[in-house]
């Protein structure tokens, strides 16, 4: 099975994750150029929604929905995906593809 991204189909990174200082649950993701991408709510800020995240969970979840951009950049570059040759100046190296995961996982994390 061949995956095909089109980066035109997605919001642009990276992507933050902005608290609602009235409220302090209520989180919003927003992509590069201030773009609105997602709200994640725990079940306090908004008990009329069965699907929200339980108190705890909403800010790890935030923050995995945030690092999307960034996991996907470090798994499009760990398999090479759109990964110009050796030599050019946009080619990312085995290491520093890593250190991209790496670095993903502790933003996913919330670390």
């Amino acid at each position: 099975m061949r995956i095909t991204v089109t980066r035109a189909e997605l919001t642009p990174g990276p992507w933050k994750e902005i608290v609602d200082e009235k409220d302090n649950f209520s989180r919003y993701i927003i992509g590069a150029g201030n773009v609105y991408v997602a709200t994640v709510e725990n079940e306090y800020a908004s008990p009329r929604h069965a699907y929200n995240a339980p108190g705890a969970a909403a800010p790890k979840n935030g923050a995995q929905i945030a690092a999307a951009p960034d996991l996907l950049a470090a798994c499009c570059a760990l398999i090479g995906h759109n990964n110009p040759p050796a030599g050019d100046p946009k080619h990312i190296d085995y290491r520093d593809a890593v250190r991209m995961a790496r670095s993903a996982i502790e933003k996913a994390s919330g670390e």
